[in-house]
């Protein structure tokens, strides 16, 4: 897509959000949990058509209720479920999850869209999303992890700034990833920052006490665009890869094996992702671990993996930025102007050329 960034307007106390599952399901008592947590950031929720439907059939199938609900489902009903929402990792047909996306960019009563969580398949959803509408109507969408896929290809489709940003149902509901039961102040400073405030130039920085380590020295400039290694990998040879060429790329992973991690960076090495990018930005690499069974493999790590890769690159390259799957976790704005400097370990977005 080709014309001007656009930034959609951010989030404001009272705003209605909508919600949407692009990838997995979540039960009806994790979406309680998550009209709380929207509560208690000012902000209200719809919920869309699709996503709703998927939240009551899966429900009922891991109450042990499906049966009973059954007699009460239309043909439609009975088929998606058995197609997708049975399986417990679609959260529904694929026209359908991006009918909700769809909807809410159309809707004039909803002011961003929140993807709710990730997990896998959102890459099925790409063909039915309406880019012209989402261009039309630029309103800010975000998520990370699988839903790598969407905010990626949406940015490559409209030139319209997504957000790489923490989700409602992991990071502000999952004990895991709270601090005393409450939301990590590091990720919520951040998603203030960025999806709920005003910004014209942000620094990100690591929490005190986690530095970032330089691999490559030198400074960039250049827009950002990146995500969770396996789904770009995934995402090669179809129309929502990010273009990188004159970019400055992130990337994290986590719960993958180190084999794994190697074989995505080298398909996309060889699909010429990285060739002609500005820098590398190198974010969590999460329980990435090598449980071979072999022990020649055990030094095989995924820190070593990252250098065999990216040591003598041609542009600069940053590791352990607070990027990903862990309870420390920063917002990046897709498609934004970056300035790296890996010398200084410094990274600052904005919307300044």
């Amino acid at each position: 897509m080709n014309g001007d960034v656009v930034y959609p307007k951010s989030v404001k106390p009272g705003d209605t959000i909508g919600l949407v599952m692009p990838s997995s399901m979540i039960d009806q008592a994790t979406l309680d949990k998550v009209l709380q947590a929207a509560n208690n950031l000012g902000v209200k929720c719809k919920i869309g058509n699709a996503m709703s439907r998927a939240i009551r059939l899966f429900t009922a199938q891991q109450s042990g209720t499906i049966d009973q609900l059954w007699a009460t489902l239309s043909v439609n009903e009975r088929s998606e479920y058995e197609h997708y929402i049975g399986s417990g990792y679609m959260a529904g047909s694929p026209r359908g999850r991006a009918e909700d996306i769809n909807n809410f960019f159309a809707d004039d009563e909803v002011q961003a869209i929140w993807c709710l969580r990730g997990g896998y398949s959102s890459s099925q959803i790409m063909p039915y999303l309406d880019y012209e509408l989402i261009r039309s109507h630029p309103k800010q969408l975000l998520g990370y992890s699988d839903i790598t896929n969407v905010i990626n290809g949406m940015f490559r489709q409209t030139s319209v700034v997504t957000y790489h940003a923490p989700m409602l149902a992991p990071n502000f509901t999952k004990s895991e990833l709270l601090e005393d039961g409450q939301v990590d102040g590091y990720t919520l400073s951040y998603f203030g920052q960025l999806i709920m405030s005003d910004w014209d130039e942000v620094e990100l920085t690591n929490p005190t006490g986690i530095p970032m380590q330089t691999l490559v020295p030198g400074q960039a400039d250049g827009q950002i665009v990146g995500g969770n290694l396996s789904v770009l990998a995934r995402a090669v040879g179809t129309p929502y890869l990010p273009q990188t060429s004159g970019r400055i790329v992130f990337l994290e992973e986590v719960k993958t094996h180190v084999v794994l991690c190697d074989m995505a960076l080298t398909e996309l090495e060889q699909a010429g992702f990285f060739t002609n990018i500005r820098g590398l930005i190198l974010g969590d690499f999460t329980e990435c671990h090598n449980r071979t069974g072999y022990d020649k493999c055990q030094n095989w790590l995924v820190d070593r993996v990252l250098r065999n890769h990216f040591a003598g690159s041609p542009f600069p390259v940053v590791s352990g930025v607070k990027i990903g799957h862990d309870k420390h976790s920063m917002t990046i704005p897709i498609g934004a102007n970056c300035h790296m400097d890996a010398d200084r370990q410094q990274i600052i977005v904005s919307r300044k050329s």
